[in-house]
């Protein structure tokens, strides 16, 4: 039931316009632990079958604890890309257990929401554009901290995910209109 209801998103998103480039999809909610991540990876593994080469960019760098548990030890960071500290042409980051790109949170002293309003992850996007058919970012909830409503500018796509009997209506519309609020691209209902 859940890798229907996976590919019936992944069907979606082909559909959602095809005489249009959509390669970056961001996935975010109102609140933590609505199942936003493991969404994500569930949706790149979906994606990867259909031959196509997926990257997921762990956005939710302010996270110390990862709700999906790979080794670590050689994947590549995003802020190490962001900062300038290694450049895209340089790195690999294939992780052979998923099957997919990575890109991992790690924590930094600088501010995340000021990270992502520089120049340098849209930047950084226009590299990765060039080499994937589809990048998936896992964002952190909108109603916890900006990040979300940043990433969701530079986004093609932005999807939504409510926890059925957790996340109120209230919150819903208050992280709906805070995307909407700046624009955002056309969303998936």
């Amino acid at each position: 039931m859940v890798s229907e209801a996976v590919r019936n998103l992944r069907t979606s998103i082909l559909m959602s316009n095809p005489n249009q480039d959509k390669k970056v999809i961001m996935l975010t909610s109102s609140i933590p632990k609505e199942g936003k991540t493991i969404l994500t990876y569930a949706l790149a593994q979906n994606m990867v079958g259909l031959d196509k080469r997926i990257l997921l960019i762990e956005a939710d760098i302010r996270r110390r604890v990862h709700s999906v548990k790979i080794d670590r030890n050689n994947t590549v960071a995003l802020l190490d890309l962001m900062m300038g500290h290694k450049e895209f042409k340089d790195v690999n980051p294939f992780v052979e257990e998923l099957g997919f790109d990575i890109l991992t949170a790690t924590s930094s002293d600088m501010n995340a929401a000021d990270l992502f309003a520089s120049e340098r992850f849209p930047k950084l996007l226009t590299e990765l554009r060039e080499n994937y058919d589809y990048i998936l970012i896992d964002s952190p909830p909108i109603l916890s901290v900006p990040d979300a409503r940043l990433i969701s500018a530079v986004s093609d796509i932005n999807i939504y995910i409510v926890k059925w009997n957790k996340t109120t209506r209230a919150q819903v519309e208050q992280g709906l209109n805070m995307i909407s609020s700046i624009r955002a691209p056309k969303q998936l209902d």
